[in-house]
């Protein structure tokens, strides 16, 4: 059996990549023997359904990626459509550093840009995919989300047929290697991370060998003299010809294909070599919002890997600096460029963004802003703001939210800055600020909701939230966070879900002696969560005991509620944070 690289690397055997040797001549001269009236058309079909069939099952593998792919991961999907890029002019010193590393010859094939929640990792990365997308060289990203309802977003289980898929669509001569190893080895999903990465990404990836391009070159010769030839000899013959252009175009079609062929070899041979030919990269956005044990086996595979795959394909991991996932590059330290995102003054950068904001803010917002004098903020209240920042975006991402936020019933937008700049700096007191504001925030059942978000394993519709919490319906749970549009992003029905703009969030109401009064007691949401699940338990019991047959009903109508069914489900399903000390007081029997 031949070598996966070498099944892999050799051309396919359909036409666009194929050759016929001398084919080309012998149809060009058994057409030409037949008569007008007899041309034979066989060939032609033959050819078509080649092509049908090829085509079929390229797209039949595409399909299969698809089945196992989060496309929602990728930074152009719709659920990443609030994701801003850097404006122009920002953040160049480190774009340039960044893109610096991606066009080097140097052996690091992992840039991990880290930096605290909110600096702007996100939309640099952002802004990055979009410029490789452009030239070419984005093989695919993923950004990970504990705040998403899907999943595979918080593991690496989809990590790489997500970026294989991405990969086989927007590299299409990258894409037919990808289909000969699923056409190969149709088992390749249920394999190990490392052995996916290996076959759907870097093997496919890697350059061409010389002796593969010499051989392209060799069936291209071939090609040439089938096509040339005949067209030299039986030219004068041809009286037909409208035949004789069909026949032509028929003949030298493998040629352009064959050069285009040609063309990715020597591509893919001069990567390294020449400068203009720049290795791929992938971004992986949000490293620490990844489960633990998947995050730090991802950087062993791709840091750790004895395969040098950094001439042909690269990885920008963006994560913060938790201790966990920094010792882990630190194993790696030769294989890794470190890059510090808070070592980049950022202050103009913010300026900036604070202007282009407030701008959009007043045009959008006449009515609201009459008597508000221009320019607005002023120079020194704009320089107070950028101060306040302490160099993260994420405060001037929520202080734009919160002053435009007109649910919240306190005060005019002009107001409600001018309180922002007199009464809190940083994060923490934005969000402090928020909370205040928010009509209904004393209220248990508001705070019910912070801790069910934080709590549930897996968002839920905000309808099905509220009747978890037994507090109504959607538009019950929308009246409760009014003033919250700051903080939340909501959705458009009441099949989607609340959830946090920004990941600082969920650490500010679970670190107490930042939030203070706002921090949410996991145990007691816990339990909380807990008895809302007894009382639906309860209510569907009483409703199914109260019907006539109830002793007629099979074991499975009372099975889901069992008490000690109900807390494994509870434990493993409902919720991601078990505290220690709860576990004694859920019934086990």
């Amino acid at each position: 059996m031949k070598d996966l690289k070498e099944q892999v690397m050799e051309p396919p055997n359909e036409d666009r990549y194929t050759t016929t040797n001398h084919g080309s001549f012998n149809k060009f001269n058994e057409s030409y023997n037949h008569s007008n009236n007899d041309y034979s058309t066989t060939d032609n079909s033959q050819h078509h359904t080649s092509n049908v069939t090829v085509n079929s099952q390229r797209l039949a593998s595409t399909d299969r990626l698809r089945e196992y792919a989060i496309l929602a991961a990728s930074s152009d999907s719709q659920e990443q459509e609030h994701i801003s890029l850097c404006l122009s002019g920002t953040r160049a010193v480190i774009l340039a550093r960044i893109l610096k590393w991606a066009d080097s010859s140097d052996e690091s094939p992992i840039c991990w840009l880290h930096g605290p929640g909110g600096a702007g990792k996100t939309t640099i990365a952002a802004t990055l995919a979009k410029k490789f997308a452009s030239e070419g060289r984005l093989p695919g990203t993923f950004f990970f989300s504990r705040e998403s309802a899907l999943p595979g977003r918080r593991t690496t289980q989809n990590l790489v047929t997500t970026i294989a898929c991405q990969l086989a669509i927007s590299h299409p001569n990258v894409g037919w290697k990808i289909h000969r190893v699923i056409q190969a080895y149709p088992t390749v999903f249920s394999k190990s991370l490392q052995t996916q990465l290996e076959s759907l990404v870097l093997v496919p990836t890697q350059p061409y060998t010389f002796p593969l391009l010499i051989g392209q070159v060799f069936w291209l010769l071939l090609e040439l003299a089938s096509a040339l030839l005949p067209f030299l000899i039986f030219h004068s013959a041809f009286g037909n010809v409208t035949r004789m252009a069909l026949q032509t175009c028929l003949t030298f079609l493998p040629i352009v294909v064959h050069l285009s062929a040609v063309y990715d070899a020597t591509r893919f041979v001069a990567l390294g070599v020449f400068p203009k030919w720049l290795p791929m990269i992938v971004i992986l956005d949000g490293l620490d919002e990844c489960d633990g044990k998947d995050s730090l086996e991802l950087i062993k595979i791709l840091a750790g890997g004895e395969r040098n795959f950094s001439a042909s394909i690269r990885f920008l991991i963006t994560s913060r600096a938790d201790d966990y996932i920094q010792g882990k590059f630190r194993l790696y330290a030769q294989r890794t460029q470190f890059i510090n995102l808070m070592d980049f003054r950022a202050h103009d950068d913010i300026r900036v963004y604070f202007q282009d904001g407030f701008s959009v803010f007043f045009a959008e917002n006449e009515g609201y802003m009459k008597g508000v004098e221009k320019p607005w903020p002023s120079a020194s209240d704009l320089t107070a703001l950028v101060e306040k920042s302490e160099g993260l975006f994420v405060y001037a991402y929520t202080l734009l939210k919160f002053v435009g936020d007109f649910d919240s019933g306190e005060g005019v937008p002009a107001t409600r800055l001018k309180r922002a700049i007199l009464r809190h700096d940083g994060l923490d007191g934005i969000y402090h600020q928020v909370f205040r504001d928010a009509p209904h925030s004393s209220k248990n059942d508001f705070k019910r909701l912070f801790g069910a978000h934080l709590l549930l394993r897996y968002p839920l519709p905000i309808d099905d939230l509220a009747q978890l919490l037994r507090i109504g319906g959607a538009s019950e749970a929308r009246r409760l966070l009014r003033g919250c549009k700051a903080i939340l992003r909501f959705p458009d029905d009441v099949k989607g879900q609340v959830t946090f703009f920004h990941a600082s969030l969920h650490d500010f109401l679970l670190e107490e002696d930042r939030s203070r009064e706002n921090y949410i007691d996991l145990l007691r949401h816990h339990v909380y969560l807990l008895y809302d699940c007894f009382r639906i338990m309860a209510s569907k019991w009483e409703s199914i005991s109260s019907n006539p047959k109830a002793s007629q009903l099979p074991l499975n109508s009372y099975v889901p509620f069992f008490p000690s069914i109900l807390r494994a489900i509870y434990l493993t399903v409902l919720c991601r944070k078990i505290p220690g000390n709860l576990q004694e007081h859920i019934p086990k029997h």
